[in-house]
């Protein structure tokens, strides 16, 4: 019995599972049918997705147009005016720039350019008065521009002498001399037309060509320089013998001479102090045209043997640095340098505002004057 219902049990427990396994086998052929289905609707799916993928490569083939993943986002609106350039900003900025990159450019040449070019030039740099301004005037011929006393010219150096009579206690110096920092600028023609107005008086002048190097007071009277002021340095007594006359009343002229070997030997010793002794005896003043400063010994040695010097300036040329380079020299072997002289001078071209008209008085110039351009030189 107890076999027996062990048997029974067991028979039991396994038609329990046989009754499992069939539910199991049961729900496995539902699930079997509903995974068919999904496969048929997958394949279904499938096909169609590949038949609407190969229509959509014909179609972009055929078209070109391939994917577009671009959305608008805002539409886009006409502006109303151009963005870029902006011709109102642009040509205010050009202005402004341009201004400024011309006043700096202005103000680097002006500080570049370290020559004189108006008296308070000569005053600032100088450290000397100014004894008279020269303008530039047109005139091939200085000495028939001097002979009118109504012209610019002649004019001018008529405020140079009477700016002379107050640069000493006694009125002009006895012996003056007139020198530049370098050749052609003036002072040749400062010295004859000087010597030509303190003339025009009653007391006699000499103008004597120290410029042994290079003389030019010969070329103003049309003369030979055959002999002159060397002869009389090297030994010649008879003064008579080399004075020349000038054609002015009361002005006499002696010329350099024969160019030397070596000027210089010649005004180391005393013969030019002694030689200007003697010529103080018979004439109220001596004008010298002395070479230029800048490379001669000659210049300081003529200034150590006369009353007072006369720097020649040009307007526009002469440098700064040379003009105190020469004054210094000047001063250095204790000469009088009572001013300067400042020729060629152009107030429009200067900009400093100057306007020197010397023939303002006038209401009718003189006649028969050609003129032409002339520039103060040697």
């Amino acid at each position: 019995r107890d076999n027996y219902q062990s048997a029974l049990s067991q028979e039991r427990q396994l038609d329990q599972q046989v009754q499992a396994l069939k539910s199991s086998v049961q729900g496995l052929g539902q699930r079997r049918i509903q995974y068919n289905i999904y496969q048929r609707d997958a394949d279904t799916n499938r096909a169609q997705y590949n038949s609407l993928l190969e229509q959509y490569k014909q179609v972009s083939v055929a078209s070109g147009v391939g994917t577009n993943n671009i959305a608008v986002v805002d539409t886009a609106e006409p502006p109303g005016s151009p963005f870029t350039p902006d011709t109102f900003s642009n040509l205010l900025l050009a202005i402004i720039a341009g201004g400024i990159l011309g006043v700096a450019a202005a103000f680097l040449l002006e500080q570049l350019d370290e020559a004189i070019k108006a008296p308070a030039d000569i005053e600032r740099a100088l450290d000397i008065p100014i004894l008279g301004v020269i303008p530039e005037v047109t005139m091939d011929d200085p000495v028939a521009e001097l002979q009118d006393r109504k012209s610019p010219l002649s004019e001018a150096y008529l405020s140079v002498q009477t700016a002379l009579r107050f640069s000493t206690t006694h009125g002009v110096p006895k012996s003056l001399a007139f020198t530049s920092a370098n050749a052609s600028e003036g002072k040749s023609t400062s010295a004859y037309s000087i010597a030509s107005t303190l003339a025009r008086g009653t007391q006699r002048v000499i103008l004597l060509d120290a410029d042994m190097r290079n003389p030019s007071v010969h070329k103003f009277l049309g003369v030979e320089n055959d002999r002159g002021l060397v002869d009389l340095l090297t030994g010649s007594e008879d003064v008579s013998a080399f004075v020349r006359e000038s054609g002015i009343p009361n002005l006499d002229i002696v010329t350099a001479g024969p160019i030397p070997p070596n000027p210089a030997e010649l005004l180391t010793d005393e013969r030019l102090k002694a030689l200007l002794a003697r010529l103080g005896e018979q004439y109220a003043y001596i004008v010298v045209d002395a070479p230029p400063v800048m490379g001669l010994s000659d210049a300081p040695l003529i200034a150590t043997a006369v009353e007072a010097v006369a720097f020649v300036v040009t307007s526009g040329v002469t440098g700064s640095k040379s003009a105190i380079t020469s004054i210094r020299r000047l001063q250095g072997v204790n000469a009088n340098v009572i001013g300067a002289i400042l020729t060629r001078f152009v107030s429009s071209e200067t900009g400093y505002g100057y306007g020197y008209n010397y023939d303002y008085s006038y209401g009718e110039k003189s006649k028969g004057i050609n003129l032409k351009r002339f520039g103060i030189g040697r």
